[in-house]
Order: C-alpha cells, then sequence, then structure tokens
C-alpha cells in the first residue's frame, strides 16, 4: 500500500514543478518525465507525480494484488502529465484499458462484425466463420480428396 505523509519541504518541491492550467484544470507537471507521466523522488525512490499526489490527498493506492491491482485512471482530462488527484481514478487495468481507444478497445466495443452479423461472447462470428469453412472446403475439395486418398492408402 502506498501511503504518502509528505513534509513541507516535499509538498513546496512538488508544487514548484507543477502549472494549474486555468481551462482543463489540469495540475500539468513541469519536472523529471517517466514513460509519459511525471516522475518525483519519495522516500528512496522515483514514483509517479500522480500516484503520490493521489495517495497523499485522497487515499493510499493498494499495492501488491497481481493482476487486479487496481490503476489510476485519467477519467477527467486523459493527460499523462496531469497530476490533479480529481481527475484520477482507482480502477481495474481491463476498465482503463476499454476506456481508451487503442484496437483492443475499439474491438471490445463492437457489436457486429465486419459483414453486420451479430458477434457472440466469443467475439468470432459463427456465420462468418462457418462461410470461410465452407469456402476453403470448396476452393480445396481435390486437394482434400487427394489427402483422403493418401492416407487411406498408407493403412
Amino acid at each position: 500500500m502506498l501511503k504518502v505523509n509528505l513534509s513541507r519541504k516535499d509538498i513546496k518541491r512538488i508544487m514548484s514543478k507543477i502549472e494549474v492550467d486555468p481551462v482543463s484544470d489540469c495540475w500539468v507537471w513541469n519536472g523529471a518525465i517517466a514513460n509519459g507521466y511525471g516522475q518525483t523522488r519519495y522516500g528512496d525512490r522515483n514514483e509517479y507525480t500522480h500516484r503520490v499526489l493521489f495517495a497523499w490527498l485522497v487515499t493510499p493506492l493498494p499495492k501488491g494484488l497481481g493482476h487486479q491491482t487496481p490503476v489510476l485512471d485519467h477519467v477527467i482530462c486523459d493527460n499523462p502529465l496531469c497530476s490533479n488527484p480529481f481527475h484520477l481514478e482507482l480502477t481495474t487495468n481491463r476498465m482503463n484499458v476499454l476506456r481508451g481507444n487503442s484496437p483492443v478497445a475499439v474491438n471490445a466495443r463492437k457489436s457486429h462484425c465486419s459483414k453486420g452479423h451479430p458477434l457472440p461472447a466469443s467475439r468470432i462470428c459463427t456465420k462468418c466463420r462457418i462461410d470461410y469453412q465452407r469456402n476453403w472446403r470448396k476452393k480445396n475439395r481435390d486437394r482434400c480428396r487427394e489427402y483422403g486418398r493418401r492416407h487411406r492408402a498408407k493403412r
């Protein structure tokens, strides 16, 4: 669990590198950046600034639950340099990914295949799969028959 107790010196150091955007109300980080996110020194290691401020101002962050460890999602602004803890929400990694516009998120939102058939829970269109298999068999009928003849002859 990431619990944060910042000293006045830490608060002054962190806030000196933050610029508040009056339009979006983002706390834009102007210090060190790692993986697109603001990074600051906390204790004996580097931490993402938005995580430190969230743990300090909102609630401690749980750690060490494997793939179920909650992550912080920028739900208000979608700006990785924003450190405003009130723009963040604790959520699962799955929900964080599915909120975006990545290919995974776009495909998860699809309800029909490219030919307009409804997609089942498996996300593989049954109608298109059957049509593909039927067409493949027609196209390769002679090859399949020859393979069957050779296979039966070996017995």
